[in-house]
């Protein structure tokens, strides 16, 4: 069987689905994970804190809250699970390795890599078959500021390298009615800004704006039982969403924190460069639209001695981010249902020396599958 291969550089963020009708997009959600195991188990409610090595991807000007050089580095492990009709498959890659510190009182910065999205999707057999794998690793250099006393501002560069290998056929009886593959390489750099106010020594206010990208794509098709070309060579493109976050983080004692974060995911992007390319649809029957996603999270410590414990629960309020087909046609409604909103519940832990040197683990869940994370981070 045919194999379409894409590498391309992208940008970070969440990412969007369904880039067009092709059966490997009909329950694709393309919903990035949180790497960092900290940030994980506060359910990404992350922009108003920051106060970590994570502000690189996730708020940029938290990185002048560093009280010292900090090198951090991790695992991720993707559970099995269900992607609308179709299966995914469990793999363990990199969660968030990079380093940063203060240059000056007033500047800071870091470098890191990340790999926030890695799915193996399995179309099970039947009329029409096929596999979806994607790997993205993403990779940038963050700038912190603060300009005068309780502000501070950040910048960040990031490029994403995309790897796609995938696959989708039809079946008529025993021969193979369609094959479709596709192939690009593209590099595309982006970047991110964020805020930080310190109002009062106990509550923070926090936002980002992460930039999505587009890039094109090639497709091919074709009917091997009849030899003939459908498709011998045509472009589409593919988008990533930008995402506008803001939120805010209150310390309630030496103790104890709590933080709370509203995402704004501008799916609509994504269905903007949606094209048909797979039967007598219109475009205008295919339903993305932006989203909010809420998130919040608790952290509580607690000093032995020379070490301290530190645990925490968050959840997260997803979208669908899925296409869904709003016309009449039975089996394309059955084919692409788009997504629903669900809860993710997700917690954690640390264990922290008197140093500030920690190691972190997280779990989160929904109904879909479960992601574990893990991490040690020296500080010096």
């Amino acid at each position: 069987m045919g194999v379409g291969v894409v590498a391309a550089w992208v940008a970070g963020g969440s990412l969007g689905s369904g880039q067009t009708n092709d059966e490997f997009y009909r329950s694709w959600r393309w919903v990035e994970d949180v790497t960092a195991p900290r940030v994980a188990g506060l359910g990404g409610a992350y922009v108003a804190l920051a106060d970590d090595s994570a502000a690189m991807q996730l708020n940029p000007a938290g990185l002048t809250l560093l009280p010292k050089t900090e090198i951090t580095g991790g695992i991720l492990w993707r559970g099995p699970g269900l992607l609308g009709q179709d299966a995914t498959v469990p793999r363990t890659g990199m969660s968030f390795i990079g380093g940063a510190g203060q240059l000056t009182k007033e500047w800071a910065l870091g470098g890191y890599l990340a790999e926030p999205f890695d799915e193996r999707v399995v179309l099970p057999p039947g009329g029409t078959s096929g596999r979806l794998e994607t790997t993205v690793t993403d990779g940038g250099v963050a700038l912190g500021w603060a300009p005068v006393a309780r502000v501070r501002v950040g910048l960040r560069v990031n490029m994403s390298h995309v790897r796609v290998q995938g696959q989708w056929a039809r079946a008529n009886g025993s021969s193979t009615s369609l094959l479709v593959g596709a192939g690009a390489g593209v590099t595309s750099v982006t970047g991110a800004a964020g805020l930080l106010a310190e109002c009062t020594d106990r509550l923070r206010l926090g936002a980002s704006f992460r930039r999505g990208t587009s890039w094109d794509i090639s497709r091919t098709a074709s009917n091997p039982a009849l030899g003939v070309a459908v498709d011998t060579g045509s472009v589409y493109r593919y988008r990533s969403p930008s995402v506008v976050s803001a939120g805010a983080s209150f310390r309630a004692g030496l103790r104890l924190v709590l933080t709370a974060q509203v995402d704004f995911v501008r799916l609509s992007e994504v269905r903007d460069v949606f094209e048909v390319r797979i039967g007598p649809f219109s475009v205008d029957e295919y339903a993305l639209r932006d989203a909010l996603e809420g998130r919040g999270g608790i952290e509580f410590s607690q000093p032995l001695h020379r070490l301290s414990v530190q645990v925490r629960a968050g959840a997260h309020g997803a979208s669908g981010a899925s296409l869904r087909y709003v016309g009449e046609d039975r089996a394309e409604a059955f084919r692409f249902r788009g997504g629903e909103r669900m809860i993710e519940l997700s917690a954690g832990a640390s264990l922290v020396l008197a140093s500030g040197s920690r190691l972190d683990v997280a779990v989160m869940s929904d109904k879909m599958r479960t992601v574990a994370s893990a991490a040690a981070t020296l500080r010096f």
